[in-house]
């Protein structure tokens, strides 16, 4: 069964099962994963080639 939305007003009658049946705990971990997914990527893009851009450089 795919993710559905779900009003508040269900959320708050039935609880934890509908808030789980809903798109917003999937959309939340998605931009969880993809926010330190970017941060590590962008520390290792900054070791490698530096702040400015190019290989080498100094921050």
């Amino acid at each position: 069964m795919p993710p559905m939305d779900i009003c508040l007003k269900e959320i708050e009658r039935e609880g934890l099962k509908a808030m789980l049946q809903s798109k917003v705990p999937l959309c939340y971990f998605l931009h969880t994963v993809l926010e330190d997914f970017v941060a590590k990527r962008s520390k290792q893009i900054d070791a490698l080639f530096g702040k400015k851009g190019k290989p080498g450089a100094k921050a």
